[in-house]
């Protein structure tokens, strides 16, 4: 299976929870007895530890409807993670928004813990205007 690709965006000052439907080619997927595991790196292949790493272990992804396929990514229970990710850019033009980039993928384990890409894309962190 080739993964999909999704944008995945991540507010500093306010993540919210990310709802996912996950479909293979015969409908839902079924994710009885499997995992998940997401990791956001500054690029593909980056080496060492991620900066942001969700999974149904760590219980910031969670399973809420195996049958239907239904995940929820519950990005404020790591807001903190999420606001110190690296800055790379710096205020220039007030008219340009400061997003900083990176990378991630979503892989799902089966049952014996064979994993597979299901979804890889950039992951975009803007700073957003106001201050929590």
């Amino acid at each position: 299976m080739t993964p999909g690709n999704l944008p995945m965006v991540l507010r500093r000052n306010a993540p919210d929870p990310l709802v996912l439907h996950l479909e293979g080619p015969d409908g839902p997927l079924d994710l009885t007895g499997y995992s998940l595991r997401l990791e956001v790196r500054l690029y593909p292949g980056q080496p060492g530890a991620p900066y942001l790493s969700a999974t149904t272990a760590n219980g910031v992804i969670v399973i809420t409807d195996a049958a239907a396929g239904s995940v929820k990514i519950d990005w404020p229970q790591i807001a903190d993670e999420i606001e110190a990710l690296p800055v790379g850019s710096e205020a220039g033009n007030a008219g340009e928004p400061r997003v900083d980039t990176f990378s991630y993928d979503l892989l799902l384990f089966d049952p014996d813990g064979r994993p597979q890409a299901i979804l890889e894309g950039p992951a975009p962190v803007p700073f957003g205007v106001t201050i929590p």
